[in-house]
Formats: structure tokens, sequence, C-alpha cells
């Protein structure tokens, strides 16, 4: 609430907590007395008008319940103290919601699938809550945590290198996310370049494993068929009568078909 109304004009937060800026004038018994619009300077009117702007800014988007609370108050101030009372209740809920918030942030760790971006968005969210709640925690420590405690253990080399060349003490917060971020970035490329390099080498194993495959054998069947054809050529010498020259084929058919299956084999 504070940061959305010092982003309008710093001083509406001062009318919020402090009361609306005061036009008065002494009347007869020389008592301070408020102003009547015809009484104003041009002065007046401005600071009537950041009164104005304070309560304005101070309602924007309550909810019907929220609204119905304010109505009889008149000054931003009222407002104020009506709301605080509203969602702390009293001082022992404000220290409950301030320890339950603290434990989470003890027990703070990253969700699977989360961007660091998305890890340092929740993590400033409950911070700033513990701020208002009135726990602060020292920058040296949220650096500390996020890399001890938040991180996940793929992580350690660029842990223990930004512990290596850093001082951690003196750290900030912001720096260590720009840090990690550009390092989440880097892995990311890594990532996607890993394939096309695996991609551009298949083709060439798979053309050297079709280039180096071996011949097939040859079956049994084909190696009949073989000694079949070759035992027809020599049976016109075996018809003359010829017995040296019968001998002489089938030795010859016998070294062949040897040969053959020596080959085959």
């Amino acid at each position: 609430m504070r940061d959305h109304i010092t982003g309008e004009d710093y001083e509406l937060w001062d009318i919020v907590t402090d009361g609306p800026l005061v036009t008065t004038k002494k009347n007869a018994e020389g008592v301070d007395a408020p102003k009547t619009r015809a009484d104003c300077t041009t002065e007046d009117l401005k600071k009537w008008e950041k009164n104005a702007k304070a309560k304005k800014w101070l309602v924007c988007g309550l909810g019907p319940d929220a609204y119905s609370r304010i109505q009889s108050c008149t000054t931003a101030k009222e407002i104020w103290d009506s709301l605080k009372v509203a969602h702390e209740r009293t001082p022992q809920v404000k220290r409950t919601k301030g320890t339950l918030l603290y434990s989470q942030y003890e027990n703070f760790t990253i969700k699977k699938g989360e961007t660091i971006q998305e890890i340092y968005t929740r993590f400033t969210t409950l911070t700033n809550e513990l701020k208002s709640l009135g726990r602060i925690i020292l920058e040296e420590d949220k650096v500390e945590k996020i890399l001890t405690r938040v991180l996940p253990v793929s992580w350690e080399s660029k842990i223990t290198a930004i512990q290596e060349s850093k001082n951690i003490a003196t750290l900030k917060l912001d720096e260590l996310i720009g840090n990690l971020t550009a390092y989440e970035l880097r892995r990311q490329t890594m990532k996607m370049d890993a394939p096309k390099k695996e991609r551009k080498v298949q083709p060439s194993t798979n053309q050297g494993l079709l280039g180096n495959r071996p011949m097939r054998a040859a079956t049994s069947v084909e190696r009949a068929e073989r000694r079949s054809r070759r035992k027809e050529q020599v049976q016109p010498k075996r018809n003359k009568g010829s017995t040296k020259a019968m001998v002489a084929a089938w030795g010859e058919t016998s070294n062949e078909d040897s040969e053959d299956e020596v080959g085959d084999e």
C-alpha cells in the first residue's frame, strides 16, 4: 500500500500516517479554527486537494466489506487506522502472521521447473511481507540463502564459482539474480545445440555401417546346384569309356567341390 501511494506522490503517505494538511485561521476569540471555502487561498486549496487525493488512493481497489467499514471516516488517517485494525486485528494476530511467514521463508525451496526469475519473484514477495510486519531480512542473509539453500545440486559448480569470485557480504541480491539468470540462459542454449550436433554425426555413422556390411554366405541349396552343374559338364567324358579320363574327371570334380566348400565357408 505504501509503495502504491508514494509512487503517485510521496507527501500523500505523510497525510495517511500523520493526518491531513491543516488550513486554519484565528477566530474572534483568537483560537485556530478550520477555514471555510471562502477563506481559502490558492495554497490552502492545494492542501485540500492533496488531502482528497490521499483518501482516493487509499480506498482505491477496496472490496465492498472494507469500503462499508470506512464510510464514517473523514480523513485518510482515519481510513488507514480502520483498515489496519480490520486487517491485523490485534498485535497478537500480527505476531502470529509474522511467525507463519518467517517459517515459509526458512523452508523456501525451488519448485520443479521453476526459473530463476520466478524464484526471485516469490522470494521478494515473501520478504516484503515480512518487512511490512517488522521482520526485516538482511541483504547478506538473502544472498546466502539463495546460494546455499534454494538452488539445486546441479548448480553446485556455479555456486562455488560465485563464492570464490564474489564477496558474499557485499553482494546485492539483484546482482546475484542477474548472474544466475545469465548462466541459466547459457545452459538452455547448450541443451538446444546438443541435438543438432548429434544429428550431424548420425548419417555418416549409418553410411559407414552400410558400406562395411559383410557379403551373404551361400546356402546349402546353392552349393548343391553348383556341384550338379559341374557334374553335368564332366558326364560326356565318362561316357567315352576312358577309365583314366573318368578318374581324372572325378578327381577334378572332387577338388573343385572341396575348394568350393572351403570358399563358401
